[in-house]
C-alpha cells in the first residue's frame, strides 16, 4: 500500500524548476518509492547499490551517462561522488529541468560535494519518516525497525564504531533523553563511553538525521541562560522501539 506523502506536491514543483533534485533522509523512510511513484514509470531507475552500475559509475562516469540517459533516477549518489561532477557537466550542456532525480542516505558526506559539484543547479529536499497526517485514517502497522541495518551501518561508514553492542546502549540512552535537555556527562555514563565519544557520535547521529538537536535561544545581554541543546529523534517510533515502549500503556 503506498501512502502519499506531503513532500510530493514541492517535489514536482522543485522538479520543474532545477536541473537536479536531490531528496535526502535517514534508510528507509521512502526515499526511492517516493521518487519512482512520481516517476511513474517515465524515468530510467538505477541504484547504486548494484555493484556493476557502482563500478561503472566510479571509474567511468563519462561512459555511465552515455549508457543511462535522462531522464533518470540514481540511488545512492553518496556512493558514487565521482558521478556528481559529470552530472554537473551533463545538465550545462543540455540545461533541461528535472533531468537527474537522485537520492542519498548520508547527508552530511553528500552535502560537501554537492555543494562543491552541483551548486545553483540542485534543489534539495530532506524527507523525514511519515508524520500523523499522512498515516491517519490508513491503518498502518506498528514502526519495527531493524536497527543493526539501519542505524549501525551508518554510523559505521561516518565514524570508528568498533563496539556494535556499546554503541546500541548508546542509541538506546540517547533515546531516553528524547524532549529533554542533553546531559553528555550523564549520557556517557549511561553508555559506558566518554562524555567526547557520546557528544561526537550524537553529532553524527543529527547528520544523519536521526535526531534532531534543539539549541538553545541565546541572548548576548543574557549573562546566565541554559546552553545545553534539547534532543528529539525525529521518529518517534524509533525511539519508542529503542526504550521497549511497545504500546501506549507502557508509554
Amino acid at each position: 500500500m503506498y501512502i502519499k506523502r506531503h513532500l510530493e506536491t514541492t517535489i514536482e514543483k522543485l522538479s520543474g524548476c532545477c536541473k537536479v533534485l536531490l531528496v535526502t533522509g535517514p534508510r528507509q523512510v521512502g526515499k526511492t518509492t517516493l521518487l519512482r511513484r512520481l516517476a511513474e514509470g517515465n524515468r530510467t531507475y538505477v541504484t547504486m547499490d548494484d555493484i556493476n552500475v557502482r563500478s561503472l559509475a566510479m571509474t567511468e562516469p563519462g561512459l555511465f551517462l552515455q549508457r543511462y540517459k535522462p531522464p533518470l533516477l540514481i540511488d545512492e549518489i553518496q556512493m558514487a561522488p565521482k558521478l556528481l561532477p559529470y552530472i554537473k557537466m551533463y545538465v550545462d550542456e543540455h540545461g533541461n529541468n528535472g533531468d537527474f532525480w537522485l537520492t542519498g542516505s548520508h547527508a552530511f558526506d553528500l552535502m560537501e560535494n554537492v555543494t562543491e559539484s552541483l551548486a545553483g543547479r540542485i534543489a534539495i529536499v530532506h524527507l523525514l519518516g511519515f508524520s500523523h497526517a499522512e498515516v491517519a485514517g490508513l491503518g498502518a502497522g506498528a514502526f519495527v525497525p531493524e536497527e543493526k541495518f539501519l542505524l549501525q551501518r551508518d554510523v559505521r561508514a561516518l565514524t570508528q564504531v568498533n563496539d556494535e553492542l556499546q554503541f546500541y546502549r548508546f542509541l538506546c540512552a540517547a533515546a531516553s533523553y528524547t524532549g529533554s535537555m542533553i546531559n553528555y556527562a550523564a549520557l556517557a555514563k549511561e553508555a559506558e563511553i566518554t562524555a567526547p565519544t557520546a557528544k561526537q557520535w550524537l553529532k553524527v547521529l543529527a547528520a544523519a538525521g536521526l535526531v534532531y538537536l534543539l539549541e538553545p535561544f541565546m541572548h548576548p545581554n543574557l549573562k546566565y541562560g541554559v546552553k545545553a541543546p534539547k534532543v528529539y529523534f525525529t521518529d518517534t517510533g524509533l525511539a519508542a522501539y529503542l526504550l521497549r515502549w511497545s504500546n501506549a500503556e507502557i508509554l
